[in-house]
Order: C-alpha cells, then structure tokens, then sequence
C-alpha cells in the first residue's frame, strides 16, 4: 500500500509526465468508457496533489506553530502568574469583580467550629508528647550535670 506523500508525488510525475510526453501522442484518454481530454486529466491530477500539498503545508504550519507555543510557555506562563497575582492585589484577592478579568478570587479559609479547635488542640498535644517536643520555656528547665571529667590525650 502507497502512503500519502508517495500518492501524491505519483499524481504529481503522473501529470508532469502526460504534459510532456503524451502516450503516443495522445489528446484524450478513454476513462471509464468516456473519452477524457488531456488537459481535463492533467488539470485533476495536478488539483489533487495540490490538496495533498495543502494538508502536508498544514502539517508543517502546525508543527511551526506548536514548537512556537512551546517555546513561549517559557516566558508566558510565569509572566501571566505574576500580572494574575498584580490584579488581584489591586482588585482584592476575594472580590468578585475578578471574573470580569478571567480570575477566579481566592476562597477564605473556613473558621473552625469549636470542637475541631478542641479537637486539633488534643492532636497536637498528642503530636508532641510522642515526639517529645518542647518550647523554648521547657528547654531552659532542662540543665545537665556533669558526673565525670573526660581526660582529652593529644593525638588520640
């Protein structure tokens, strides 16, 4: 089976050759029982090679254009974050007007009711008394003797 870029360079030597040469000097080709003027057939052949043409220079534009976004993602992305971040500190980073600029506000954190405080307080606690945690107050409690002098021998 003939892929597409060898089809359409076969329509393309097919017409160039029946335009210079014409079998046996031809005018017309009997297609299908009908008699076809040379011209009329070069003329199509020469149309449907051009659409293959078109879809590869597409193929082509849209490689272009893909490698050209790729490489200004670079740059674009972290430029468009930081005039986001710039609006929104204008606007304010809750106000709904932010839609009208394709920003969404930022959601407030939700308060917590009064058994989550009690119970993240337990866990937290807990959390430290397994890892033996302290503040800066416990620590200065803490005082260490020492029981016995530790002789240091040059060299050794």
């Amino acid at each position: 089976m003939l892929g597409r870029k060898s089809i359409q360079e076969g329509m393309q030597k097919l017409a160039d050759g029946l335009a210079s040469a014409p079998p046996c000097g031809a005018t017309t080709l009997v297609i299908d029982g009908e008699a076809v003027p040379m011209s009329e057939v070069i003329a199509d052949l020469r149309a449907w090679a051009a659409i293959y043409e078109a879809v590869w220079d597409a193929a082509r534009a849209y490689q272009r254009a893909l490698a050209d976004r790729t490489t200004t993602e670079a740059t674009a992305l972290p430029r468009l974050a930081m005039i986001g971040r710039t609006v929104k500190s204008m606007v304010g980073r809750t106000n709904p007007d932010l839609a009208r600029y394709g920003l969404a506000p930022d959601k407030l954190r939700r308060t917590l009711t009064a058994e989550e405080k009690a119970s993240a307080a337990r866990l937290r606690k807990a959390t430290r008394a397994a890892r033996h945690t302290m503040g800066s107050r416990q620590k200065e409690e803490v005082h260490g003797e020492v029981t016995e002098e530790t002789k240091v021998t040059p060299g050794g």
